[in-house]
């Protein structure tokens, strides 16, 4: 099956958990409400190291978040954390409002994917040990960090139960019509080798020596690629990203998705057959090679149109939601 390959994290196929992140201080403060609901300290640290993933601002020891960024307009990078965490809450605590309003809930049936989901992480970070410490080092209990997991599968089943076919937000054929001639342009479908200038255990970037040498293999790949060689097998050989259920994705114009300018630039302006020059990004050098839109194009339209729907929906929830902030929420830094 084809996929939407939407944030530059697929791309780069780059797992790196924080060194070192956080707040203040550890402990179950409330920060706010939301219609009622208590949002602690401990969750708030747990939204900001979604937040901090979500920016890929890895780097190696603790995170300065002290430092003005000049890509958020000289903030500092603490502030621009805070705020998103906060963001991130509230559409997800509209959600929810939603799964209440539905009688959705997180059932004893689905515990075990809770377990599955933590197995990963821990098979991602290394051990149960190494897991332990990532939640002393992020200041989040087991027991949070397991609800948190929770709730995002809830919020899951409430997009998908609102927009299915025949769910209470289910797409008319008016609906479905427009957004088809709306996103026709928007995406294309791609293959890619990428030749990766980090390391894919901890992100740290390669010497420079190593570099070149990755920067030469893509002019290789995409001399043999011009020349008739199987794509796919160039991509088993040499690429960072071996391929999961598909070799192609769609992938949506749109740098906001954090997809690299670069990528996107090449990807869009290539005739469907053509093969891309190498392209620098700061993932790695990618050789891209664009693809006819096939019969996932229609599925893609319509995934598309139901997020989008979706996501409408959940700004109009979060409008109404009662948030009440605490003097404890003002005084939380990320630091």
């Amino acid at each position: 099956m084809k996929g939407i390959l939407k944030r530059a994290a697929a791309i780069a196929l780059v797992l790196v958990m924080a060194a070192a992140m956080l707040a203040s201080c550890s402990g179950s403060r409330t920060l706010l409400t939301v219609d009622g609901s208590a949002v602690t300290e401990e969750i708030m640290n747990y939204y900001v190291y979604i937040s901090t993933s979500m920016l890929e601002l890895y780097n190696q020891g603790a995170l300065d978040y002290s430092a003005e960024i000049e890509e958020f307009g000289g903030r500092k990078l603490g502030d621009v954390v805070k705020e998103l965490a906060y963001q991130q809450i509230l559409a997800d605590y509209a959600g929810l409002s939603l799964a209440k309003q539905y009688s959705l809930e997180f059932t004893a049936e689905e515990e075990p994917l809770v377990e599955q989901q933590v197995d990963k992480v821990i098979a991602g970070i290394g051990t149960s040990s190494t897991y332990r410490d990532f939640l002393r080092t992020v200041n989040i209990s087991d027991k949070t960090y397991r609800q948190m997991l929770k709730n995002q599968m809830l919020l899951d089943k409430v997009e998908e139960f609102l927009v299915a076919d025949d769910g209470p937000m289910a797409l008319t054929e008016e609906e479905l019509a427009a957004a088809t001639e709306t996103y026709k342009d928007d995406f294309v479908n791609v293959e890619y080798v990428l030749l990766s200038r980090l390391n894919l255990t901890n992100g740290e970037e390669l010497d420079s020596k190593t570099i070149a040498e990755r920067r030469e293999t893509a002019q290789k790949v995409r001399a043999l690629a011009l020349n008739g060689s199987n794509f796919h097998k160039l991509i088993d050989k040499y690429s960072a990203n071996k391929p999961g259920d598909g070799y192609s994705a769609y992938i949506k114009n749109d740098a906001s998705e954090g997809l690299p300018e670069e990528f996107l630039n090449a990807a869009f302006s290539l005739k469907e057959g053509e093969i891309s020059d190498v392209v620098s990004t700061k993932y790695g050098f990618y050789v891209i090679k664009r693809l006819p839109n096939d019969d996932y194009f229609p599925t893609v339209v319509k995934k598309s149109a139901q997020e989008e729907k979706y996501q409408n929906l959940l700004k109009q929830v979060q409008d109404r939601l009662t948030v009440l902030t605490t003097s404890a929420y003002d005084s939380y830094e990320v630091k």
